[in-house]
């Protein structure tokens, strides 16, 4: 009997949008999927001291930015609030979740910093 080959499928991740005319990003890897809904743009500092996102294509990420996060299904679906503003020319990055976005962390160090302190 001959051997089949298996093709192996990359995952690579992909965002899905219409954005700026839709505020909704759908971002997936092949694995998970999380949905992104832009709630402030905000606006970008003078003279440029900006933040970027991490990965192969790096954006600026402007001051009063918000964008909301949500992933999982069912009952095990989360949704946060993630902004970041410019404090005396370093970024702090800030996460609100639980009930109604009663709960916060910040980081002054990362985006990834505060989301850990959230999954603790």
């Amino acid at each position: 009997m001959p051997k089949v080959k298996s093709k192996k499928i990359e995952n690579v991740p992909k965002e899905i949008t219409d954005y700026p005319k839709t505020d909704s990003i759908l971002y997936t890897d092949g694995k998970r999927s999380y949905n992104y809904k832009i709630k402030q743009e905000g606006l970008y500092p003078q003279p440029p001291i900006l933040a970027y996102t991490q990965g192969k294509n790096k954006y600026k990420i402007p001051n009063g930015y918000c964008v909301e996060t949500t992933w999982g299904r069912g009952e095990k679906k989360k949704t946060v609030k993630c902004f970041i503003n410019y404090v005396e020319g370093k970024p702090l990055f800030k996460i609100m979740y639980g009930i109604n976005f009663s709960e916060e962390v910040q980081s002054n160090i990362s985006s990834t910093t505060a989301a850990n302190a959230v999954l603790k």
